[in-house]
């Protein structure tokens, strides 16, 4: 993966997560929703919004230049109730879905946001669900083995 462009809502918190997410994805800058950049030099863009929600009338204007990123949101509250909500009117505006979507709580917000890149980190080499890997791995060894005549004479 390319070049990330962490977004934020404008506020002092979601700039401390957009900060963080850049520092944990590597080759990232991030800007306030208000700033300009350029995103041909950026392959996938993070938003990270707060309950202000300052950026969202932006995503229909944002939305032919956002066509073929990889995108994340991540939603920064006290709770988690409209993560969902929001994720989905955001990409009824881009008319496309997102790529990772991620709760970041206010008071907590310092290991959540580590989770979040994780799971940005993850999508970005392909990693499924780590559980998910283990119960495939297994499946594979148990029918690979049940295949075997046993090595054991009587």
């Amino acid at each position: 993966m390319g070049n990330t462009l962490c977004i934020y809502d404008g506020d002092a918190q979601t700039r401390q997560i957009a900060c963080l997410v850049g520092s944990v994805l590597s080759m990232s800058a991030y800007a306030s929703y208000t700033e300009t950049w350029d995103w041909e030099r950026y392959e996938r863009i993070v938003f990270i919004m707060g309950p202000r929600q300052a950026m969202f009338s932006h995503f229909a204007v944002w939305q032919p230049a956002l066509q073929h990123k990889e995108l994340a949101f991540l939603w920064n509250d006290f709770q988690n109730i409209y993560t969902e909500r929001i994720a989905a009117a955001i990409e009824a505006r881009l008319d496309r879905p997102l790529d990772v979507t991620a709760f970041v709580s206010s008071e907590n917000w310092l290991d959540d946001t580590i989770c979040a890149a994780q799971a940005i980190q993850a999508r970005e080499k392909g990693q499924g669900n780590p559980d998910e890997a283990v119960l495939q791995a297994m499946e594979t060894f148990l029918a690979g083995h049940a295949r075997r005549p046993s090595c054991h004479r009587p």
